[in-house]
């Protein structure tokens, strides 16, 4: 685990940086808030978690995602997939990186959850394949991801802003 402290233009960012082994290599995600002026400036070399509020955690993926907003609106994550995160909004070839822009559908009910939605969800979600193929989860680090999420969900709604994923191998 790599652990940054970095002050951004829009104030302190800490980035958490797990690696998981993926089928292709490793792969590191970041999800971050921006306006579509933001995302402009982002480049293909530099995650924008180093300039741009968020949270880094390559613990929560593009499938993670669709799981958790399955579990959170009752639709199958296929058709979220193909709904929401078939194309990337920006790839830079092969090895990425590649953004997505996160559903509103799952900021949306992110933001409204309360303590007692966030164990109950999280213990539906460390059930999911993507967690329980890892040895070192438990259902109160799963409730951590979702609490960070909520947060972040809701901060970027009060700023009429997005929620993007930012992945790379």
């Amino acid at each position: 685990m790599l652990i940054e402290h970095a002050i951004g233009e829009n104030g302190p960012c800490i980035s958490i940086y797990v690696t998981q082994p993926t089928l292709a290599g490793t792969e590191l995600a970041d999800l971050f808030i921006a306006s579509g002026e933001d995302l402009s400036s982002i480049t293909e070399s530099l995650s924008p978690i180093n300039c741009l509020p968020g949270l880094a955690d390559a613990e929560v993926d593009l499938l993670m995602l669709c799981n958790l907003e399955s579990i959170l609106t009752g639709i199958d994550w296929e058709s979220i997939f193909d709904r929401d995160y078939v194309n990337p909004i920006a790839d830079h070839g092969p090895d990425g990186p590649w953004i997505y822009q996160v559903s509103r559908k799952l900021l949306d009910s992110l933001q409204c959850l309360s303590p007692d939605a966030v164990v109950e969800c999280a213990r539906v979600w460390a059930d999911t394949d993507e967690w329980t193929l890892r040895t070192d989860v438990c259902t109160e680090k799963v409730a951590e991801v979702i609490s960070d999420l909520a947060g972040l969900a809701r901060t970027a709604l009060a700023e009429n802003k997005q929620v993007f994923l930012w992945t790379r191998l």
